[in-house]
């Protein structure tokens, strides 16, 4: 599955609140993006059952499979915050680097 920038930004809000659901409008105001963006970049989603709809036509993630979709929005959030914080990225490469020494 091809994830695009606003697939991997409607996964990490996803994974982000991973117990809750969330209409289509919900997604698209808290991204700040257009409905219409979110529709097509949640689509595929859908097709591929990473997202799921309730019969309240909300959206939740389906998290019991594709974990290794999952985890790579993990991975792309891990970098976000860690490119707020440098200091904290430069903390954990030296943890590491005295990990694997």
């Amino acid at each position: 599955m091809y994830i695009n920038k606003s697939t991997a930004k409607i996964l990490q809000l996803f994974i982000g609140h991973i117990t809750e659901s969330f209409t289509l409008r919900e997604v698209a105001r808290r991204l700040n993006m257009y409905v219409s963006l979110a529709h097509r970049a949640i689509r595929p989603l859908i097709d591929a059952k990473i997202v799921e709809r309730d019969k309240h036509k909300n959206l939740s993630l389906n998290y019991k499979i594709h974990h290794e979709t999952i985890a790579f929005a993990e991975y792309l959030r891990r970098d976000n915050f860690l490119g707020r914080f440098k200091e904290v990225k430069f903390f954990a490469d030296e943890v590491i680097k005295k990990i694997e020494q």
